[in-house]
Order: C-alpha cells, then structure tokens, then sequence
C-alpha cells in the first residue's frame, strides 16, 4: 500500500490484489512477452477441416499440476476411451504425477520441452485445438502467448487472465471451470461436429 504503483499483468490479477489490499494503487499492464500483436494483427487462426471419421486431436501444454488440470485432463480421457469417443489428447509437457495414457485413456504424454521449441513442436503435432483447463486462476499465461503466435483454435477455462486476452478472438471458446470430465467430453464432441467436420 506504500508503494507508488502496484503492477498487474491482467485485470483479473488487479481486481484480486486490490480485494487483498484495498489502498495499493494497483494497475493492469500486460506483458510484452514475446512479441504478441493485439487482436487486429495476430495471426487469425485457422481450423484443419477433419473426415468424417477422424479424432479430434487436442494439446495441453506444459508442466500439469493439479490446479492447471492435470486431473481434469485425465479424466476427460478417460471418459473419452470409456465411451470410445473420437477425441485424443495429447500432454506436450509432463503431469504433477503419472497420468493415464493410451489405451486406457485417450491421452498420449510427450514430455517435457524447451520454450524455445514450442512453436516448432505445436507446428509438428498439429493440434485441431490447444485446450487450457486450469482450475485456479492464470495471472497471464506464457504458454497462452505461444499459441496466439501460433495461431491455433483454442479452448481456456473462465478463470483469472485467459477470458480478456482471448476476447473477441475467433476460433476460441472460454468455458466454466468447474465443468466435469463428462461435460468436457460432450462440449468437445459437439464442437468436432458443428466446427471440425467436413460436411
């Protein structure tokens, strides 16, 4: 509260510390990470149009605890095997513990990766989307920042700084956080159908 300015890196983050300290004179001041352009000029993505018959492939990205959804992400898959669902995810980076894979789960666990060979890596796996299913709110989110260069569709949860950076972007969808694994699975099953699939 002393100081002469508090800098946030999203709104989100601001409205929080400033409910924690009510006389700090907080202000949001995004990042310039990377280089990434304002909506008008970032890459617009672009979805891969997918037969009738193929799986919607779905990245998450980086070192999975639980409060970035590690859990979530295994038991979508998990529900996605049981029910044999059209839908593969694939962890480009680790969990907080061993997940369930295929073909248990329709998940596939690459590793860890060096920042530096992200864009190189999603451009390799070609993901129809990236999904970020946090469960505890992002103050701004570098691996967010990758995919908007990337310009690849993507999912976030309605939590901390993901909802503004993403708003008006096409090709993009923020959905409850609190969503189970069960209505993930339909949210993605419908989305393959009315926005993936060749007609």
């Amino acid at each position: 509260t002393a100081a002469r300015l508090v800098l946030a890196p999203s709104h989100d983050t601001a409205h929080r510390m400033a409910a924690f300290a009510p006389g700090a004179r907080v202000r949001a001041i995004p990042h310039t990470d990377m280089s990434v352009p304002d909506l008008a000029t970032q890459p617009q993505p672009k979805a891969r149009p997918l037969p009738a018959g193929a799986p919607l492939k779905i990245v998450v990205l980086g070192a999975l605890s639980a409060i970035k959804g590690a859990d979530l992400l295994e038991a979508t898959a998990l529900e996605a095997a049981r029910r044999n669902a059209p839908i593969e995810f694939h962890l480009l980076g680790y969990g907080y513990r061993h997940l369930q894979t295929q073909p248990r789960a329709h998940l596939t666990v690459h590793g860890s990766y060096e920042d530096d060979d992200l864009p190189g890596l999603l451009q390799w796996l070609q993901p129809d989307l990236v999904w970020f299913p946090a469960q505890w709110p992002e103050t701004y989110s570098y691996t967010l920042s990758a995919c908007l260069l990337a310009g690849v569709p993507i999912v976030v949860t309605d939590l901390g700084a993901f909802p503004e950076r993403v708003s008006h972007r096409p090709w993009t969808w923020v959905r409850p956080w609190c969503a189970s694994a069960e209505q993930w699975l339909a949210f993605f099953m419908e989305i393959r159908e009315k926005h993936f699939i060749l007609l």
